[in-house]
């Protein structure tokens, strides 16, 4: 039977490779939550680097999907000698976005690329491979690609409220915004939206306490979800804030 996910995709889908519970020098995986894994509802994470590039990927409304450690191929090197070996070669990930465009790449803190210069050497060739064998791109990923402010504290900030359990909340957010005319800002549908403050109420020995949780920014969390969604563009090249311009997305 002919399945519908590209390679490395398929529902249910096992990493090729199981990281190690502590890696060499310490380094402790981590599990990073994500509703985007062909497997579950965790990637674990080799190091910080690859925990939070899978940040922006679960914040990015134009990725589907993602895969650790998807599949293995196998590719032509050329050695010194000149003589052609076949090796072959695991991604840290697999991409696919919901144009059905698909990238494989390793995420590889500069220090360790600096040190393994063979990783750098062979990108060519496997750019080359999964180009040829599955219709993909291949890159390496660093910190020069993670960490760009403000994107990266954007990022951080579209992460906290991308699961906003407020459904009433958010039916107000929308109806804003079928009524507002666009490109408008995060605080015009904040003062749109008018929603009251969610107040936390316990009982103790017989006694009820109240507290209006005046924190809570809940127009915000809901606007900041959306786009994540993708039903919201925020520039993310400036910091996100009150007056950041938004654009419907249709």
């Amino acid at each position: 039977m002919i399945s519908d996910y590209p390679p490395g995709f398929e529902p249910g889908q096992l990493p090729r490779y199981e990281v190690p519970s502590r890696k060499k020098g310490g380094t402790t995986p981590l599990h990073v939550p994500t509703k985007k894994s062909v497997r579950g509802r965790n990637i674990r994470a080799a190091h910080p680097l690859m925990a939070h590039f899978l940040m922006h990927l679960e914040t990015d409304p134009n990725v589907r999907k993602i895969s650790p450690y998807p599949i293995e191929i196998e590719y032509q090197r050329t050695g010194p000698s000149g003589d052609d070996t076949t090796v072959s070669h695991i991604p840290d990930l697999g991409i696919l976005h919901r144009d059905g465009s698909i990238v494989f790449c390793d995420i590889v803190p500069e220090a360790i690329l600096a040190e393994q210069r063979y990783r750098t050497r062979r990108a060519d060739d496997l750019r080359q491979a999964y180009a040829d064998q599955l219709g993909a791109a291949y890159s390496i990923i660093t910190e020069l690609d993670v960490y760009v402010e403000p994107r990266m504290t954007n990022i951080r900030t579209l992460w906290r409220h991308r699961d906003c359990d407020d459904p009433e909340a958010l039916r107000k957010v929308i109806g804003v915004l079928d009524r507002m005319t666009f490109p408008t800002t995060i605080a015009e549908i904040v003062e749109q939206a008018d929603l009251p403050h969610l107040i936390w109420e316990a009982e103790c020995d017989g006694v009820i306490e109240r507290q209006v949780l005046t924190d809570v920014a809940r127009a915000f969390s809901c606007i900041l979800q959306l786009a994540c969604e993708g039903r919201l563009s925020v520039d993310l090249g400036n910091p996100i804030s009150p007056a950041s311009r938004l654009e419907r997305v249709f």
